[in-house]
């Protein structure tokens, strides 16, 4: 995402009011994930009532395993207890650009069918940066002809504008900050003939509320390209990457 040259008047206090909203965001996200991880931790109990079940599950944890940083926003065992899916890939980059601005993009692979599926999705991708509007964005995406549902969504703790639409079998939520900085979650369903079952409320606002807080550190790190966890080859030369 790249904004116009400039600064508008006036960013100063706005910064500073967005600042404190991702540090008050923060702190709500922490009592939501500690009661996703208790769920979790039923649904995993749950699984486990046959050997085959728990041998099975315990595969699925190791691709990812549970300490693994997902894109420096948080640990995989939170992002999963969100998702309420398992994790097998993810991939990272980020880059600064026109003095001092940053941006990343986060793509996680979702292994569909597990103890605690919730929407289920192939994968989520997450992207983040600069992106002054002209309009509200409300009107903006939907003035796009190829996107449906579209609707205006809140976030507690969370100011700016946030909207949540659909195209096909994936499913969106912008939300814009009031420092113009933007984050987009894509998420795509995993089997088209199965009813449409909107993940905005139960999985994307969650998921914003819980990582709001650090995504712009996470944007703000040395850049890289596309670096994935379980790594590559040509991944294991380099520090920059999604692992602890």
């Amino acid at each position: 995402m790249r904004g116009r040259r400039g600064r508008r008047a006036g960013a100063g206090p706005r910064l500073r009011a967005a600042a404190l909203v991702m540090v008050l965001a923060a702190v709500a996200g922490c009592a939501r994930v500690q009661q996703w991880r208790e769920a979790r931790a039923q649904a995993s109990a749950s699984a486990s009532a046959s050997a085959a079940d728990a041998a099975w599950y315990e595969r699925l944890r190791s691709i990812v395993p549970d300490d693994v940083s997902v894109c420096d926003l948080t640990t995989a065992a939170d992002m999963e207890t969100i998702l309420g899916q398992q994790l097998d890939k993810v991939t990272f980059s980020r880059h600064s650009y026109d003095q001092g601005k940053v941006a990343f993009q986060c793509v996680l692979g979702l292994v569909v069918v597990t103890p605690y599926e919730s929407f289920p999705a192939d994968f989520l991708e997450i992207d983040y940066g600069l992106l002054p509007r002209e309009r509200p964005l409300l009107d903006e995406i939907s003035a796009n002809p190829d996107v449906g549902d579209v609707r205006e969504v809140t976030a507690d703790g969370l100011e700016g504008q946030g909207v949540a639409y659909s195209s096909s079998s994936a499913y969106y939520l912008n939300w814009h900050y009031l420092n113009d900085y933007e984050i987009r979650f894509y998420m795509v369903r995993s089997n088209t003939s199965a009813p449409p079952r909107d993940p905005t409320d139960e999985v994307l606002i969650p998921l914003l509320q819980a990582i709001t807080g650090t995504a712009h550190e996470a944007a703000s790190g040395p850049p890289h390209d596309d670096i994935t966890y379980p790594p590559r080859a040509s991944d294991r030369t380099t520090s920059a990457s999604p692992t602890p």
